[in-house]
């Protein structure tokens, strides 16, 4: 589904317009955001694997990106806390597979 911004970057449960004119709502935490501190990805003092935006974030789990290695830490004692630890590595959340054409 091709799908273009609405009002700026969208949040949680954001609605957007797909190519067709219809409405989606976004599931789950905002992707583009840190999880825990809510600075934009794309800003000067986010985090980026090899400090190149580039390359994507340096760090990330199963429910988003992370900004800072703080907010890693904050993120990971929460969820140990809770008892939410993941047993696997989360996937890149960048790491898009291409798409095939038929």
């Amino acid at each position: 589904v091709n799908v273009k911004r609405r009002d700026g970057l969208p949040g949680e449960g954001a609605a957007l317009m797909t190519r067709g004119g219809h409405r989606t709502m976004l599931a789950g935490p905002q992707r583009h955001r840190c999880i825990e501190c809510g600075l934009i990805y794309g800003s000067d003092r986010f985090h980026y694997y090899h400090g190149r935006i580039e390359e994507g974030p340096a760090y990330w789990c199963d429910r988003g990106v992370l900004c800072s290695p703080k907010c890693a830490l904050v993120h990971h004692d929460k969820r140990r806390a809770e008892g939410t630890l993941p047993q696997t590595p989360a996937t890149d959340p960048f790491d898009v597979a291409p798409v095939r054409r038929r």
